[in-house]
């Protein structure tokens, strides 16, 4: 497998490469980076309808690495984009939450980065993520994309599920809702009951995570 900077590259020439290539690459979506940036921004203005637009996870999902943020976006780098620390629980929601794409984690989201580009560390959010994803995010997935301000999708859920010991077991079906609202500086994703304030969000977060 080959990773390939999709970046400024318009449709046409990604369809030619990955067609020329008969699809051996996965690309990195930065287009779907460059949207979180912006959404984090912009806070309440940004219409959280167009938060795949012109993506490659909207594209062409099953190419698309998906990504908050990495170590060339990360504070202090050239290519410095990175998003705002109070929209990350939610832009990793995104990532790993819906059934598209081939999410990566930036090590520097997960431990925290030291130094004169400090950032605090997500490891509570994205653990309890990671594990939603793994025990709850099967099945179909139908979205919600109705209003600028709060978007919304419901994975359908499996009789089946991976158990921690690796094998395969009866268990009763489970669905995984999640909202997500941007208003005001606030990110309120409400079907999960998953809570994140701009200032101290780990102290903040509480997960539901029995979705019956």
């Amino acid at each position: 497998m080959f990773l390939v900077n999709f970046g400024i590259l318009i449709r046409k020439p990604i369809w030619t490469i990955l067609k020329k290539r008969k699809n051996a690459f996965d690309l990195v979506d930065v287009r779907l980076h460059q949207n979180l940036f912006e959404a984090s921004h912009a806070g309440a203005s940004y219409d959280l309808r167009n938060i795949f637009t012109d993506s490659l996870v909207e594209l062409k999902p099953d190419k698309a690495v998906t990504f908050v943020d990495n170590h060339d976006t990360q504070r202090g780098q050239a290519l410095e984009s990175t998003v705002e620390e109070w929209f990350k629980p939610a832009a990793y929601a995104l990532i790993l939450l819906r059934q598209d794409g081939l999410p990566c984690v930036f090590y520097g989201d997960y431990y925290g980065i030291s130094g004169q580009y400090a950032q605090e560390d997500f490891r509570e959010v994205l653990d309890r993520l990671l594990a939603i994803r793994k025990d709850r995010a099967y099945g179909e997935q139908t979205d919600y994309f109705d209003d600028a301000n709060c978007i919304g999708w419901v994975r359908s859920g499996a009789e089946k599920s991976i158990s921690q010991s690796r094998s395969l077991s009866q268990m009763t079906k489970k669905t995984a809702r999640l909202c997500l609202s941007v208003k005001n500086g606030l990110t309120k994703p409400l079907l999960t009951s998953l809570k994140i304030i701009q200032h101290k969000l780990q102290s903040m977060l509480k997960v539901m995570e029995n979705f019956q």
